[in-house]
């Protein structure tokens, strides 16, 4: 792990048992390293084999079911009885959730952060496997804007040292596999400032009680914040506008006013030290 890692996330990793081997906070730094202790485990008998933490298939696959769990989900919040709003029977039903008909897609955008992308490659797959009507976007700090670069020259560009952003758990670069699988299956990927990830930072905390580290809270700050994914959301509104006009059915409102956009953010990683969180959230409305 880099030795800049935050202690919480070092704790947490001894804390399931494992061995942490710090070095610095550079690709090459952590590539060598690993090598040294295979290296070593060998030497000393193990067997021992290198897991890429992204450019993996079978570790791309497995996060994949992440998305997975979400499009179900989606589903089990239209039909779910019980005291949610998302449930309301009541008259009072402009925040629930209607059931939609099969010609709109459980969720119209999903958006999550990209760092190696490998997240976001299994993500993206499985959710274009599901449906391929659902727009899937990633979510970058403007401070570590490789993935963004590579997405446009189609080339994997090298990551930014030292990294401008609060957001380290999203410095790593893209590899080939994970540029080639993002460019198939992610319409683009948006840039967000660290003011507007600690906004969110703090929404997250506020409202609905989450505690996550700014890296995951780059997909909510581009939903709150990016222009051009809120003029993506207007054109989304538009086309399902124009298509509820000529549907009978009620699954979407006839009126701009009433028609439901779905959004699914990401919020993956939570290894951030409070006290430090707090004030990097201070800092920013200050």
């Amino acid at each position: 792990m880099p030795n800049n890692a935050p202690l919480v996330k070092q704790s947490a990793v001894r804390g399931y048992g494992a061995v942490v081997h710090l070095c610095e906070p550079t690709l090459a730094a952590r590539e060598n390293t690993a090598e040294q202790v295979l290296e070593d485990l060998r030497a000393q008998g193990y067997q021992a084999t290198f897991v890429h933490p992204y450019d993996e298939p079978w570790v791309i696959e497995g996060q994949g079911t992440l998305a997975l769990e979400m499009y179900e989900q989606v589903q089990m919040l239209e039909h779910r009885p019980g005291c949610s709003h998302a449930a309301s029977t009541g008259t009072q039903r402009e925040n629930a959730w209607l059931r939609r008909s099969d010609s709109l897609p459980r969720c119209d955008f999903v958006i999550g952060p990209v760092g190696g992308g490998g997240m976001m490659s299994g993500s993206s797959t499985a959710l274009k496997e599901l449906d391929a009507r659902i727009d899937v976007r990633a979510a970058e700090p403007l401070g570590a804007d490789d993935a963004s670069r590579s997405f446009q020259s189609g080339n994997v560009e090298p990551a930014i040292v030292p990294a401008q952003t609060i957001c380290d758990g999203l410095l790593t670069a893209l590899s080939s596999r994970t540029l080639s699988i993002l460019q198939s299956n992610v319409t683009c990927v948006h840039l967000v400032d660290d003011a507007s990830t600690l906004r969110a930072n703090r929404l997250l905390l506020e409202r609905l009680k989450q505690v996550v580290e700014p890296s995951a809270a780059t997909s909510l700050a581009v939903v709150l914040s990016n222009k051009d994914f809120q003029e993506a959301v207007r054109q989304k509104t538009k086309a399902i506008g124009r298509l509820s006009s000529h549907e009978s059915s009620q699954s979407a409102a006839t009126s701009q006013q009433g028609i439901e956009i779905r959004i699914g953010c990401i919020l993956t990683g939570g290894n951030v030290e409070l006290g430090k969180l707090i004030q990097a959230i201070d800092g920013a409305e200050g």
